[in-house]
């Protein structure tokens, strides 16, 4: 695949594809987590009056150690996979920002609306989402865009 060629569709699809493994390995770490605590012995030296009950037990353990750290292991994975996810979201939602001011400056410049004509639009687009109860982040989304534009920021 050519880096930047992707339509918005097919990286959609990947990111989609991205989540699912995510989640299913989530809920393996899960349940990989909740074995080990329930066979993780009550009193690991209760009992333990012969030679072969304490290697039993220190087998036990070392193997429970292990799960353990390959559930920490799997789960800095998705931590990191879930930051790089974040980080490309945060760069399309910039993308998209600097995208429609250039638009509104373009409009500006050919004397279609003015700047502050735009930003009079945006700010009544975010009340009105404010008061229909967008999302939060669609409606700093909006603000940081209506920011952009000089004119009434009331």
């Amino acid at each position: 695949m050519v880096l930047g060629a992707s339509s918005p569709s097919a990286r959609s699809n990947a990111d989609d594809a991205d989540r699912a493994p995510s989640a299913s390995i989530s809920m393996s770490n899960t349940l990989k987590r909740q074995a080990v605590l329930e066979s993780w012995p009550a009193s690991p030296f209760a009992d333990l009056g012969q030679p072969t009950d304490m290697n039993a037990s220190l087998d036990t353990l070392a193997e429970q150690m292990l799960t353990l750290v390959e559930i920490v292991s799997a789960q800095e994975k998705d931590i990191k996979a879930l930051k790089e996810q974040c980080r490309r979201l945060e760069e399309h939602d910039q993308a998209i920002a600097v995208a429609f001011s250039t638009f509104f400056h373009v409009l500006s410049a050919g004397r279609v609306a003015k700047l502050s004509e735009i930003a009079s639009i945006l700010n009544h687009i975010i009340k009105v989402a404010e008061q229909e109860g967008r999302p939060a982040e669609a409606i700093r989304f909006l603000q940081d865009l209506a920011s952009m534009l000089p004119g009434d920021q009331s």
